[in-house]
């Protein structure tokens, strides 16, 4: 691995004010740094000799343009890449708190609490392999912790470093093995988490972990055993009693809006194919393991992204009349039956001709997906909703997202110019004090009429 600058002259990107350094990131100093719009982020500052080699500087690029695509409470958005010279500067979402590093400068974490870790990270990555984003250097530089809430920064720049690393899922399910026991220190793993770290760090690759899903399922099944049912709520105790961390250290999230409009395609690689894994745990599992798996697991199909920018808790209460929406549905039924049979007629002659049919008119193949983080939340959560599917063609795609307190959003356009693409489009709603049975839908207003419904798990005394 190519050596990590020291000493970088302060570079002067263009549109970007530096301030102080936060930290270290994993190939340079982490400032905090101010927009000309006014938004405040984070800019990774990272100079020769890594700029040097130009295959860095091509890997950075690439890197970053897959990394963009990914938005979730359990990762470190990544916007960009900056250049003044042979700095670079990747510019991410603003943190101030501490990193798993630095905390363990003091001491080590407690077997719970790095076993919580390991679950927010593998949850992280999850999400990037199902979106073909490989992380590429897992270690605790790249953890960042804010009480309970754990995040995974560092992509982008850590597939980057690694010109001859593996880029697949093991290579990242091998980091948070390794993690693991960086973070529990020379304390002796149980038997159970012990397996799950042989196998997560064996010599051969076909003998690692082949996904994140899997290892975090093995990993809490052995946390189960070793440390009881009520792990999760013990660790995440211990890990909101850490001592907190200003501007001076290397930490967590305070959400920002992006610098730049997010709204455009971002190339995505093709994720491997998962495959079958050897049962890690006992042989059945429970309903409540199965359910969170799937809950946690969004799938984000391995196609062109196009990324909606959330709105940013805007919602507005609208009067409801049945009667005119009733009208405008069975409208944009009859505009959807029109495409579905352009789209048809596209396919067949595709068929025929043995090549993919050219960009026609817009569509939304069903089901569009729509998962909620976190799975369960408390008083002042904050729930990310993400939807996603599959477009044909080109064209306006509207959607809008409606609570069930009577608000919502405006109707809001995102412009797709691709002809096979999933769109990505993520809605929050912080929930405070009591709130009976609460849901958000995420209806699609044209090409087609379709809503998807999911229900919220709160609870708040």
């Amino acid at each position: 691995m190519a050596s990590i600058p020291e000493d970088v002259p302060d570079p002067a990107f263009d549109g970007y004010s530096l301030g102080a350094v936060l930290g270290t990131g994993l190939a340079g100093a982490v400032r905090a740094a101010g927009h000309t719009s006014g938004f405040d982020v984070a800019i990774e500052v990272i100079g020769a000799p890594l700029t040097d080699d130009e295959g860095f500087r091509q890997r950075l690029g690439e890197a970053t343009d897959e990394a963009a695509v990914l938005e979730h409470p359990s990762i470190v958005s990544v916007y960009k890449t900056l250049w003044d010279g042979d700095t670079a500067g990747v510019v991410t979402e603003l943190v101030d708190c501490a990193s798993a590093a630095r905390l363990l400068r003091e001491s080590p974490l407690s077997l719970a609490a790095t076993c919580l870790v390991a679950d927010s990270v593998l949850l992280a990555l999850v999400i990037a392999h199902r979106a073909g984003v490989i992380h590429g250097r897992v270690c605790a530089d790249a953890v960042l912790l804010d009480g309970d809430r754990v995040r995974l920064a560092g992509f982008a720049v850590g597939r980057a470093m690694h010109a001859d690393a593996v880029a697949e899922p093991v290579t990242d399910t091998h980091g948070v093995a390794r993690l693991v026991e960086e973070l529990a220190g020379e304390a002796a793993a149980p038997r159970a988490l012990r397996r799950v770290l042989t196998r997560g760090t064996a010599q051969r690759i076909d003998h690692r972990y082949r996904t994140a899903s899997s290892m975090r399922t093995a990993l809490a099944t052995a946390a189960r055993r070793e440390l009881g049912d009520g792990w999760r709520a013990v660790a995440a105790s211990e890990l909101a009693s850490l001592p907190s961390r200003g501007a001076a250290a290397e930490g967590a999230a305070v959400p920002v809006p992006s610098p730049v409009e997010p709204a455009g395609a971002a190339p995505v690689s093709a994720a491997p194919a998962e495959q079958p894994e050897p049962s890690s745990g006992p042989a059945t599992e429970t309903a409540a393991v199965q359910q969170e798996k799937r809950q946690v697991s969004p799938a984000v199909p391995a196609m062109p992204v196009i990324r909606a920018a959330p709105s940013g808790f805007l919602f507005r209460r609208v009067a409801r009349r049945p009667g005119a929406r009733t009208m405008r549905t069975a409208t944009l039924l009859l505009v959807a039956a029109a495409i579905v049979g352009a789209l048809g007629g596209m396919l067949a002659s595709a068929i025929r001709g043995g090549a993919p049919a050219a960009a026609g008119a817009l569509s939304v193949a069903r089901p569009v997906s729509v998962q909620l983080q976190p799975v369960h939340g408390t008083c002042n959560s904050v729930f990310a909703a993400t939807a996603t599917g599959h477009v044909r063609g080109a064209g306006t795609l509207v959607y809008r997202w409606e609570r069930s307190d009577g608000l919502q959003t405006e109707d809001t356009t995102l412009n797709v110019a691709r002809n096979d693409a999933t769109f990505l489009i993520t809605e929050h709603w912080q929930l405070d004090g009591a709130v009976a049975h609460p849901s958000i839908t995420f209806r699609l207003v044209s090409p087609v009429a379709m809503a998807v419904t999911r229900a919220l798990g709160y609870s708040c005394p």
